[in-house]
């Protein structure tokens, strides 16, 4: 395995890793007491959530291998590695925190949204604002990375 291959490898296990985390966080929540009752949207939205997760799981640690050959081109040739930009690094981590928050943003919302059209009701926008506001920073983070990176290196003077 080359070594960009296996740098690849190595990020879809790590992946897997994390939504592992996810759906065992997920998984633990859901309410079993109320598995019986067919009335309840959101227990079975949790649940459909939860199988998501876990096929994510699946696919990036069984398939890390196949999936690492297939992001990687064969036909690149490695020389000397170039030195590590400190730059990309600090924007990849900004929009790797961006994905993060709305990854756990996006099933609060569904669940509010499901509970509210369950109960037939609008919902308090208190329950809404939290975790709109994860997404909207989340978003802002992946498409504004160098722009944060940047008032970041301001502000710490590097």
């Amino acid at each position: 395995m080359e070594v960009n291959k296996g740098w690849a490898f190595l990020a879809c296990r790590i992946l897997a890793l994390y939504f592992g985390f996810l759906f065992l966080q997920q998984f633990v929540s859901l309410p079993f007491p109320y598995l019986n009752s067919s009335s309840n949207i959101t227990t079975y939205v949790t649940i459909a959530w939860s199988a998501s997760l876990l096929m994510i799981v699946i696919f990036l640690w069984f398939g890390a291998r196949w999936l690492s050959s297939k992001l990687v081109a064969d036909n690149v040739v490695t020389t000397d590695p170039d030195p590590i930009n400190l730059d990309s690094v600090l924007s990849l981590a900004i929009a790797l925190l961006g994905l993060l928050l709305i990854v756990n943003a996006f099933p609060n919302i569904i669940t509010a949204l499901v509970t509210g059209y369950e109960q037939s009701r609008w919902l308090p926008a208190a329950i809404l604002i939290e975790p709109a506001i994860k997404m909207a920073i989340g978003v802002f983070f992946i498409f504004k990375a160098n722009g944060v990176a940047r008032f970041l290196k301001m502000t710490r003077g590097i």
